[in-house]
Formats: C-alpha cells, sequence, structure tokens
C-alpha cells in the first residue's frame, strides 16, 4: 500500500513538472486581462481564459433606480423584451440562433444594472456576440411581442403578490429609501403596463445604453478573438453630446409631467378578499403618494445618473390576521461597495445566516 501511495506520488509529481500541452491549456492559466477602448467612447473589459466553454456579458449601468417618474416600470420590460424581434433579426430567427448556441443566454435587470449574458461553447462565441449586440442595439419592440410580455409581466406580478417573502423586501426598500433611487420598484407596477410602449423602450435605450454606461466582459475565449468582435459589434458606437434626453424634457405646458409614484409594484388581489397590495395602499397613501412635483424639477438623465442614494428609514406595520404566518424584516443602512469595510459587512451577513447558507 505505501509503495502505491509512494509511486502515484511520483507520478503525480511527473506530472505536475512537465504538463503535456493540454494541461497546460486547462491549468495554471495566467488570465490577460485590459481595459480595451471600442470606438470614441466605449470600453469594455476583457478577461481571456482559455477552456473549452466561454462566457460573455454586455452589462449596462440602467436599472430601477435611474428611472424617474416617465420611465418607472421600463427597466422590467426592457428585461422580458431581450431576444426578441430585431431590426435584422425575426423573432423566429432570433429564437432558431439562441437555440444553436447549445448553452445559456439570457438577460436580467436589477437596481443598478441591465446583464446580457451568454454561456456556450467556445466556438459559439462569434454567434453569442452577435445575438447579444443585435438584442441590445436593434431591439424593434414589436406590438404584438410587447402585449405578450405585458401579460406575462402581469402574471409575475400576481405571483409576487401572493408571497410575503418575496413581497418584503420590495416594501423594505421602498420605506428605506423614500421616493428616490434604490426605493424606485424592482418591478413594473401594474398601472404602468399598458404606458410601456414601443416609443418609451426605445428612448430608454437612447438614454441609458450610451457607450460609456456599457462594460463588455468574457472569460473561456482568446483575448485578441473577443477584442475583435467586441470592436465588430460595437466599436462603432459614440458617446453622444450631453445634452438631456427627449425623454426627460419637462413638460412646456406648464403642467406637471411627473405622475404619483407608484405605491407598490403588486396589484391587488380578488375584491372579495383583502390583499396585501390593499393593505398597503391604505397604510401607506402619504408615504408613497407625496405631492406631485412641478414640472421644473423633473429631472434630467444626467441629473438621475449623479444622484446619490439617500437612506431614509421608516417603519411600517401591516395588519393581516387572516395569514398564518408573521413575516418581520429588519434593514439598516449599508455601505457602498467601494467602501474599505464592504468584506467586514459580507462576514458578517454570512455569519448571521445571509446568503445561501441552510439558516438563511
Amino acid at each position: 500500500m505505501k509503495r502505491a501511495i509512494r509511486l502515484a506520488a511520483s507520478r503525480s509529481r511527473a506530472v505536475s513538472s512537465k504538463p503535456g500541452p493540454s494541461l497546460q491549456r486547462r491549468t495554471f492559466i495566467n488570465p490577460t486581462a485590459s481595459k480595451e477602448m471600442l470606438g470614441a467612447h466605449a470600453m469594455g473589459y476583457i478577461l481571456g481564459v482559455l477552456g473549452h466553454f466561454s462566457s460573455v456579458g454586455v452589462y449596462i449601468d440602467a436599472g430601477s433606480r435611474y428611472e424617474s417618474s416617465k420611465l418607472t416600470g421600463s427597466s422590467h420590460i426592457m428585461d422580458r423584451m431581450a431576444f426578441k424581434s430585431t431590426t435584422t433579426r425575426s423573432g423566429e430567427e432570433m429564437s432558431s440562433a439562441v437555440d444553436s448556441l447549445g448553452g445559456q443566454i439570457l438577460c436580467s435587470s436589477s437596481r443598478e444594472t441591465i446583464m446580457y449574458q451568454s454561456s456556450h461553447f467556445h466556438s459559439s462565441t462569434p454567434t453569442a456576440v452577435s445575438l447579444l449586440a443585435d438584442t441590445v442595439r436593434n431591439a424593434a419592440f414589436l406590438p404584438e411581442e410587447l402585449e405578450t410580455v405585458r401579460d406575462a409581466a402581469a402574471y409575475e406580478i400576481r405571483e409576487i403578490n401572493a408571497k410575503p417573502e418575496l413581497v418584503m423586501p420590495e416594501l423594505l426598500h421602498q420605506l428605506a429609501y423614500q421616493n428616490n433611487t434604490l426605493g424606485n420598484p424592482l418591478l413594473c407596477p401594474e398601472e404602468r403596463l399598458d404606458v410601456i410602449n414601443g416609443d418609451l423602450l426605445r428612448d430608454y435605450v437612447n438614454t441609458w445604453y450610451r457607450p460609456e454606461r456599457i462594460v463588455i466582459a468574457g472569460a473561456g475565449m482568446e483575448h485578441q478573438e473577443l477584442v475583435d468582435l467586441a470592436y465588430k459589434h460595437f466599436g462603432d458606437m459614440k458617446a453622444t453630446a450631453s445634452a438631456p434626453s427627449p425623454l426627460l424634457q419637462p413638460s412646456t405646458n406648464g403642467a406637471s409631467s411627473r405622475t404619483n409614484p407608484p405605491t407598490h409594484l403588486l396589484p391587488p388581489s380578488s375584491p372579495s378578499s383583502p390583499s396585501l397590495y390593499k393593505t398597503i395602499t391604505t397604510a401607506a397613501t402619504s408615504l408613497f403618494h407625496p405631492s406631485p412635483v412641478p414640472a421644473s424639477a423633473e429631472p434630467t438623465w444626467q441629473e438621475l445618473a449623479a444622484v446619490k442614494a439617500q437612506y431614509t428609514g421608516g417603519h411600517q406595520f401591516i395588519y393581516r390576521p387572516d395569514l398564518d404566518m408573521t413575516h418581520a424584516y429588519v434593514g439598516f443602512d449599508g455601505l457602498s461597495i467601494h467602501d474599505e469595510d464592504i468584506y467586514a459587512l459580507a462576514t458578517i451577513q454570512i455569519l448571521l445566516g445571509g446568503g445561501g447558507s441552510f439558516s438563511a
């Protein structure tokens, strides 16, 4: 037995000291990363790590925290409209091309980013980057596809309405950051679904999908290959003039163009039973329905991009004796990801049962 162990160890050392070509390709790789300028102002971060699989993503500095009252819910609908018809591909062609990847391609929106990402076999990287660029830059926003997405979003909202554990984090954000940035609803409020159309989404793209707000990142392919693909599909993007987007200009008729912020992302359930939504809207009318803002106060996109999240805090009690369980959420003002104590905070979160631990 000892001889066998020594023999195995010696073979292991031999393999480690004299790796063959395939082993050199798959292990002990020093990734090459660089900051590339794509076009005049577009930017990408390229991480080249060789392997059998590749991942590439287009990450946009956008999301619900940047939405003005005119844009409320747009990030959610942009997410759901990804990989549909474009000006260069029909819906069927897009679906067929996505299926041909044999991997995973998705779009995800959050409060602070919209992510388009693909994971696939390395040979499909050119197709993947082409599809990502097409849906980011050339979305058609066809009325029939929008109608289907509205129905799906309404169903999604109703499903969340039935689950207090999903509702409460949204309420916590709206209470912690009342009427600003991170307090904006993550999902499109139901009353906004019919308002969001193709023209509004195109304005959203023109406002936020700017090259200086886009990062392209990849892993698993040759560095230069991804640089070339990024130049091919994004290199002609130019930073636009700093003039405010027409979408965010105040009304010229003197009337307020800002609607009251939505009280919640959730629709009411059946009229016969009291819903969490109805309870919230009754109890928090003054909290989530401030007085209309004058038209002159409608922010420009530059102001929305620069504004910092303002923690307001507060408390809210929702009386629901019909529920079997009591749900309690407590939140505190946290740290910026750039704060030097962010890792200590992350460690405390795990120790307290956060993340994917069993106690969570």
